[in-house]
């Protein structure tokens, strides 16, 4: 299959633009270039999907990675990020030191929560037994934990 790169330079800026105030925009747009350039090789035309769809997500995927590399930020940072990110645009002024900051607020068991989770990368199911308590409590734990932060954050940001 031959591609011009340049035939999805918009679908690689706007997902390149959606980070544009956590990394440098021309970097993101390279990246995307190269996640596009890997979707090339994968594509397979026979399964039935479009070409483009198939591009987003390794387009997505790469100049995520990009975004967040060298930034020390965990799993759970980078989701909280694109959630504030999307719903505000004062965003940029706080990036990742005021998500830092609200992670520390939180009590000993969320961060432990967190941090096994984000950081060890530990199941939901791990955690669990090490609690003595079911995966999908778990799982509801986290997503407290999560909210409690976007609540933070988003109070932080000036209460949107």
């Amino acid at each position: 299959m031959d591609i011009c790169p340049t035939e999805y330079t918009r679908l690689v800026a706007s997902i390149a633009n959606k980070f544009r105030g956590v990394h440098e925009f021309e970097d993101l747009m390279q990246e995307g270039y190269i996640g596009l350039l890997e979707a090339k090789k994968r594509y397979d035309p026979t399964r039935g999907v479009k070409f483009l769809s198939y591009a987003y997500h390794y387009i997505r995927k790469y100049v995520r990675a990009a975004a967040y590399k060298n930034l020390g930020n965990t799993n759970t940072e980078v989701e909280l990020q694109e959630e504030i990110h999307k719903a505000t645009p004062k965003y940029d002024k706080y990036g990742s030191l005021g998500i830092k900051e609200c992670l520390s607020t939180l009590n000993s068991n969320d961060q432990e929560i967190i941090l096994k989770r984000a950081i060890l990368g530990m199941t939901l199911q791990e955690i669990g037994n090490e609690r003595t308590c079911t995966r999908e409590y778990v799982r509801q734990l986290e997503s407290k934990i999560k909210e409690k932060l976007k609540k933070k954050l988003l109070l932080r940001l000036g209460g949107f």
